[in-house]
């Protein structure tokens, strides 16, 4: 296998933790126009907008530091709960209930196909078949 595809202790990159983690740095991007979103429409106080949407910022990263830091961790359950923020981020602005759901939506593809293709490059690397 390539180096590019292999992580310092020779051990594959895994492509749940890759999927994870540029999704969850995208969110951030998502977060972030949201809460310049609300803040133009003046949906709420600017406080409010800073620490509800900084909040939700915050918690991105950490999920985003958990899954690269600690394989298996509580990181991808920190995703979901971003995800299921910025839904209720609805409440706020309407527009926020679609962005949400769509982003879930990849969210849940990217964990389900990068656990696939997890599973089936050990299956590969352990000479087995991945078809079963």
């Amino acid at each position: 296998m390539s180096g590019a595809a292999r992580q310092g202790g020779g051990r594959p990159r895994s492509a749940k933790r890759m999927l994870g983690a540029a999704l969850l740095a995208m969110h951030l991007f998502v977060v972030l126009f949201a809460m310049l979103t609300i803040f133009g429409l003046r949906l709420l106080e600017p406080l409010m907008v800073l620490v509800l949407g900084g909040g939700l910022g915050l918690l991105c990263l950490l999920a985003m530091v958990l899954i690269v830091a600690r394989p298996g961790g509580s990181g991808y359950l920190l995703g979901w709960a971003a995800q299921a923020l910025t839904i209720a981020a609805g409440f706020i602005a309407p527009g926020m209930f679609l962005v949400g759901a769509v982003f879930a939506l990849i969210w849940g593809v990217g964990m389900y196909w990068g656990t696939r293709i997890d599973r089936e490059r050990a299956a590969w690397e352990a000479g087995d078949s991945p078809e079963a």
